[in-house]
């Protein structure tokens, strides 16, 4: 890994054509404060509650840019430079929480801001009208890759956590799978917010450029080239993700199953209890049963009564079990009055 990181115009960014995508330079430093990373979460976060407050101007800038980059083929500049100062400041405060970096992110919207972390936009272009009218199912694939990405390394979060708190740095493979993670979601976001027209590519690392076109390296990230180890990394927080997400939505279709109380109809009880009365004393009732609605729960009870013609009774009517919508009924007639 490189320490440190370059200064002043050694940051400026490169000369980039439209047509590329969002980049990413991340410096991590050769050792990381254990007191840091072990705090790493709390201190993070008076800078979560700014990145949700941002999220409310990330919100409302893409809205309004998708009708107005729909209306004129480009992102308006007021609603660029919003995005463009937001999507870097958030990507600092998700690379601290990722653990690539140690220096505490600056509370400052300046995108050039000196920071071991750094996000180059290509310059504003012309959009395709049809790829901005179907912008959202278009970056929909994307967008559910990098929420699954997101929740398999929370998922093993703790366990990254640790290591980085044992070793005092990021292993190589956890940190090239984390910052292709933070990479992805740079230009998942900047794509779905117009702020590139180039669809994201790269989650899995930067193929060889070939010598002719081939930048000078810019940092451990720009070209982003993968080890094994990494790419493997990456497969586990993908399929760490659709189990998390599978399971959640197992449990809540269950959870909602059992939430959902049956319920015996008032005629349905009064037909049961007529039953029992006539089993028990040979005719049924002559007037009336009346009975009220009756929860599918076990245990749950009400009170019926009897009358049948002479005398006047009650009968306690009881779920005793429920197996789907089989619900069986203890009735216990009174002694007639």
């Amino acid at each position: 890994m490189t320490a440190g990181f370059a200064s002043g115009a050694e940051f400026a960014p490169p000369p980039a054509p439209p047509e590329l995508p969002v980049e990413l330079d991340v410096f991590p430093p050769q050792r990381q404060r254990r007191w840091t990373v072990l705090l790493r979460l709390l201190l993070a976060i008076p800078q979560l509650i700014v990145i949700w407050a941002l999220a409310i101007a990330i919100e409302v800038a893409m809205f309004l840019g998708w009708f107005a980059a729909l209306a004129l083929g480009r992102l308006p500049q007021w609603c660029g430079e919003i995005l463009r100062a937001c999507m870097p400041y958030t990507a600092r405060v998700y690379g601290y929480l990722l653990l690539l970096v140690d220096q505490y992110p600056p509370f400052s919207m300046d995108p050039a801001v000196e920071y071991p972390i750094r996000v180059y936009f290509p310059p504003p272009t012309r959009l395709n009208r049809l790829a901005v009218l179907f912008r959202f199912p278009l970056a929909f694939p994307m967008l559910l890759l990098t929420g699954l990405l997101s929740i398999g390394w929370a998922v093993l979060a703790v366990f990254l956590w640790l290591i980085t708190l044992i070793l005092g740095y990021s292993p190589r493979p956890v940190f090239q799978a984390s910052a292709a993670l933070l990479r992805t979601q740079l230009r998942t976001y900047a794509y779905f917010g117009m702020v590139t027209p180039t669809y994201p590519f790269g989650t899995f690392g930067d193929r060889t450029p070939t010598p002719e076109f081939a930048p000078p390296p810019a940092s451990p990230t720009r070209p982003l080239m993968l080890s094994t180890a990494a790419r493997v990394l990456l497969i586990i927080f993908l399929a760490l993700g659709v189990l998390y997400y599978i399971g959640s939505v197992t449990l809540s279709a269950h959870n909602a199953n059992n939430n959902r109380v049956l319920h015996v109809s008032s005629k349905a009880v009064t037909e049961r209890v007529s039953t029992a009365y006539t089993d028990k004393y040979g005719h049924p009732p002559t007037l009336m049963v009346s009975c009220p609605d009756l929860r599918g729960q076990v245990g749950a009870t009400v009170i019926c009564t009897v009358n049948d013609g002479t005398h006047s009774t009650t009968a306690d009517v009881t779920v005793t079990s429920v197996h789907g919508r089989n619900i069986a009924l203890r009735i216990d007639l009174q002694p007639p009055r």
